[in-house]
């Protein structure tokens, strides 16, 4: 169980009391962290220092192999100053340390990346492996790599784009980030986008839009939604924005985007802010260049999945299903290959029903997959 604010104030405050509050903070924590403290902006103001390096702390993904979380509060608990003085304390954190090492190795026995049914909600994700991956890129840097801040994931209309919202819900907790999306259509503006933004992620009131220059007004809109960002250290921010394909490319909207991946890409990284990435779903060639290196940006081209995809799928799934019923002793590979015969045939023909009432095809398929392994479920 993650760490509550009042949890994470205590933290912050024996890190300032007992960690940073020194004449060296520097060299103090290069003792501790000496990794980490070439990336980290120190001062010489320790509350400014505690700050940073906690709300580093909490935007540290689970999924990491050390996260910083369990690192800093298993510093603070062999200090000697807390050891001896401090025993209400010292009991606190053992707690803590012992949620968060509990919650690290729950995830450490899936691959959040690589899910199937995606827990909590039962909802099914089919295939999609090249987006899998970009995602994995964009939050764990590959050595020899750029780390991109941009996804743009493109393909025809009714092939499931925003289907890959789904798992950017489910990788927000494990990977320690918080997202806000905005759902585009054909009418939406630069000034749509802001006010459904502001709504998720700001602590103050919509900027001024009396800048009489357009580009100018943009670029000063996109430097607020940075700085909302900066103002919120503890959260690292990921800006969906989904049907970029039903947008009118001269709308304001489409620049908009565009000035927000080139002011993220500049923003400054002090203070422990992670910077936001941006996912854009349908942002295809017809809209305007984001002004970035190539290296930034991870281009994914979706198609629909067909009936390997769900062939796969299913012989995994299914494959587990029927261990769990033997309590981990063999399976019958043939009536294995029987059962996912029949949930490929009965997933497509009520996908095809489906799409035939109006639904979407990766939706459709969804549903019809979630069903199939709702009856062996039950």
């Amino acid at each position: 169980m993650p760490l509550d604010q009042h949890e994470w104030d205590l933290v912050c405050q024996l890190v300032l009391d007992d960690l940073v509050g020194t004449d060296n903070p520097f060299q103090t924590l290069k003792t501790y962290f000496p990794e980490d403290i070439g990336n980290w902006h120190v001062t010489n103001v320790a509350s400014d220092n505690a700050r940073m390096i906690v709300n580093l702390a909490r935007g540290s993904s689970p999924a990491d192999d050390e996260p910083l979380s369990i690192r800093l509060l298993g510093v603070l608990a062999r200090l000697p100053t807390i050891q001896v003085a401090k025993p209400a304390e010292l009991a606190k954190l053992t707690e803590y340390l012992e949620r968060l090492r509990g919650e690290k190795e729950a995830l450490d026995k899936i691959d959040p990346y690589q899910a199937r049914v995606l827990p909590g909600s039962g909802q099914v994700f089919i295939d999609r492996l090249p987006v899998r991956g970009s995602l994995r890129r964009m939050v764990v840097p590959e050595p020899g790599r750029p780390q991109p801040i941009v996804l743009r994931v493109i393909g025809d209309r009714d092939v499931g784009k925003s289907y890959t919202y789904q798992l950017i819900q489910h990788l927000a907790a494990p990977c320690g980030f918080a997202y806000a999306r905005v759902v585009l259509d054909r009418s939406s503006t630069a000034s749509d986008v802001m006010r459904e933004l502001q709504l998720q992620i700001a602590r103050e009131s919509l900027p001024d839009d009396a800048i009489a220059d357009p580009i100018k007004r943009l670029r000063y809109w996109a430097l607020w939604v940075a700085q909302q960002a900066q103002l919120t250290p503890e959260q690292w921010w990921w800006f969906v924005f989904d049907q970029c394909d039903e947008l009118d490319p001269g709308s304001d909207a489409v620049e908009l985007i565009a000035q927000l991946s080139s002011v993220v890409a500049e923003m400054s990284l002090a203070g422990g802010v992670r910077r936001p990435r941006l996912l854009l779903l349908g942002y295809g060639d017809n809209l305007a260049d984001l002004p970035l290196p190539p290296k930034q940006v991870v281009w994914d081209t979706v198609s629909p999945a067909g009936e390997q995809d769900l062939r796969d799928f299913f012989t995994v799934v299914l494959r587990e299903a029927h261990e769990r019923l033997q309590n981990g002793g063999g399976v019958d590979e043939a009536r294995l290959a029987e059962h996912v015969d029949v949930a490929v045939r009965e997933v497509l023909a009520a996908a095809d029903a489906s799409r035939q009432q109006g639904a979407g095809y990766m939706r459709a398929i969804a549903t019809a997959a979630e069903g199939v392994l709702d009856v062996y479920a039950g």
